[in-house]
């Protein structure tokens, strides 16, 4: 006899979650990489230019009310 397994499917992520989740995994790199040599200096910088990028979108989502 054949047997009908259902697994749940995930919801999916919208825009907002999926920006909101990447900004706080870059905000924990920012922590951990705060007080480091000056080899990780551009990795904070280009850190630090995604977090911009990710602010500006979140922003213009909320003022557009998607959030």
């Amino acid at each position: 006899m054949y047997e009908i397994k259902v697994e749940p499917v995930e919801k999916p992520i919208t825009k907002s979650e999926k920006t909101t989740e990447l900004l706080n995994t870059m905000m924990d790199v920012m922590t951990n990489i705060e007080y480091v040599d000056d080899a990780g200096f551009v990795l904070r910088m280009k850190v630090m230019n995604n977090i911009e990028f990710l602010v500006d979108e979140l922003m213009f989502d909320y003022e557009n009310n998607k959030l």
